[in-house]
């Protein structure tokens, strides 16, 4: 393994949200994971160790206590050829004919056996991502691609929608707005995230994309939202905006971008999203505990 392969506790730190202390309080009492460790005894964490506090953050965001952790971490074990590396072409090359047919009842079949075989985090990083590129693919040569994305675009939010507007059997921790400020992220992303951030507990405001910035402060004080998670392309561009949300509604700022700003990071109240969909939930569930 290469040297570049490897992590310090204080990088795996910064990559996680989670202190050093805790790091090896999990690593001693709970035997979590075993880094290696160089000749002066300084851990080095590997891309598995990465991976398996990924994997701890999600369990311990959905409150399994840090003690029953490792149980949850091998029943996982024994699901993970089904969940990190499944075959999707199955449901690309369906979901493109039912799209060229443009038959309701076939797309409808596909989606619900997604939605019933697979976690919404993982339907929104791995399988929907795998689907649109077989789709867009399509749409490159196909006479109809137009109306047939709007059959596709029309379908998919009306389904998300109905998941995000299901009943939830718990009361909501902390109410969050959730919003974009340009076109980085389609409304079906934000769908996605909404949807997600719901099933966690979170009692969601949902703004679509054409929404003003100019409103949200009002908006924030007016129903008392706990936060805001808004999705953009250019960080740099809204990073003024994003501060005087900061400074005016005094609530937390998570900022979702496939473009991030160094500075981001270091300002009070506003906290970087990584794209990893477990990372990112975690430190949603962190920032607002």
């Amino acid at each position: 393994m290469s040297e570049g392969s490897l992590y310090t506790i204080g990088m795996i730190s910064q990559l996680t949200g989670v202190n050093a202390i805790t790091l090896r309080a999990w690593e001693r009492r709970y035997s979590l994971f075993k880094p290696k460790r160089t000749e002066k005894g300084h851990r080095l964490f590997t891309e598995d160790d990465l991976t398996r506090i990924k994997e701890i953050l999600f369990w311990t965001a959905k409150g399994v206590p840090i003690g029953k952790v490792k149980s949850s971490l091998q029943h996982k074990k024994s699901l993970d050829n089904q969940l990190d590396a499944p075959d999707y072409s199955h449901y690309q090359k369906n979901i493109v004919k039912a799209l060229i047919q443009f038959d309701q009842k076939k797309l409808e079949h596909f989606f619900e056996e997604i939605f019933s075989l697979y976690p919404l985090d993982v339907i929104a990083q791995h399988v929907y991502p795998q689907v649109l590129n077989a789709v867009n693919q399509h749409w490159e040569t196909s006479p109809t691609a137009f109306s047939e994305r709007q059959f596709f675009d029309f379908y998919l939010r009306n389904e998300l929608a109905s998941k995000f507007l299901e009943p939830k059997d718990s009361l909501p921790k902390k109410k969050l707005m959730v919003t974009t400020l340009d076109s980085a992220y389609s409304e079906i992303e934000l769908l996605f995230l909404a949807s997600a951030l719901s099933l966690y507990g979170f009692e969601i405001i949902l703004l679509g994309k054409e929404s003003h910035v100019n409103e949200w402060i009002q908006i924030i004080e007016r129903v008392h939202c706990d936060g805001l998670i808004v999705s953009i392309d250019n960080t740099a561009q809204y990073l003024k905006q994003i501060k005087t949300l900061a400074a005016s509604t005094g609530v937390p700022i998570c900022v979702r971008t496939r473009t991030p700003v160094n500075q981001i990071k270091s300002l009070k109240q506003i906290h970087y999203l990584p794209e990893d969909y477990d990372l990112l939930l975690a430190m949603i569930n962190r920032v607002f505990a």
